[in-house]
């Protein structure tokens, strides 16, 4: 079992893997292991930057864009949220320890993100705050069916429900209900798609 935090994410890539990133996939060819971390390249700045574009009012305020967008933490954490839910749904053989891993970098790098925003010292910052399970879920999503165009009958309504509980859990350690995420999102979030798994 090696530790993949001694590698960084992008000694990971193979050159068959950097390939696939350029055609549809679908879920089950992409498999992670010990020696495949990171098998893909996610683009996070581009996702977070696109779930950003989508959401209503206070998550557009430019420095707190920018921390979400392009900090170290914050993109570590997209990352290793989405191979966390890729595990989680469409790997359940992977390693314990592999996940516990995951989980390690998502704690650290949202306690450093945490630090980051709170230190804004701006009024609205525990509504900031409160709005990052929906922001990285949805960035997560469409992620993934961005990612795997040849499974998008996996991504319906209930893979975004989880996904939603799956974040929140790990970033605030809550357990959620479907009716929260139904409403966190749609309150939230100004997208189209959005629309497909909740219609009016």
């Amino acid at each position: 079992m090696g530790e993949y935090n001694k590698m960084s994410m992008k000694e990971e890539y193979s050159e068959d893997i950097e390939e696939d990133n350029k055609k549809p996939l679908f879920v089950h060819d992409i498999i992670v292991s010990y020696q495949s971390v990171y098998p893909l390249d996610l683009q996070p700045a581009k996702a977070m930057t696109d779930s950003i574009a989508a959401f209503k009012g206070e998550a557009k305020n430019s420095q707190f864009k920018e921390i979400i967008c392009r900090s170290e933490h914050s993109l570590s954490l997209f990352t290793n949220l989405f191979w966390l839910y890729f595990c989680l749904k469409f790997q359940r053989q992977s390693y314990n320890e592999l996940r516990s891993q995951y989980k390690r970098k998502i704690k650290q790098s949202h306690s450093e993100l945490f630090y980051s925003i709170d230190n804004q010292n701006s009024k609205r910052t525990h509504i900031r705050l409160r709005k990052l399970p929906m922001i990285y879920s949805w960035a997560l999503i469409k992620k993934f069916i961005d990612t795997f165009k040849k499974s998008s009958a996996e991504f319906d309504r209930k893979f975004v429900i989880k996904c939603c509980q799956v974040v929140t859990f790990e970033l605030q350690g809550l357990y959620v209900s479907e009716a929260f995420c139904i409403k966190g999102l749609s309150l939230m979030i100004n997208d189209p798609h959005l629309f497909e798994f909740f219609p009016e």
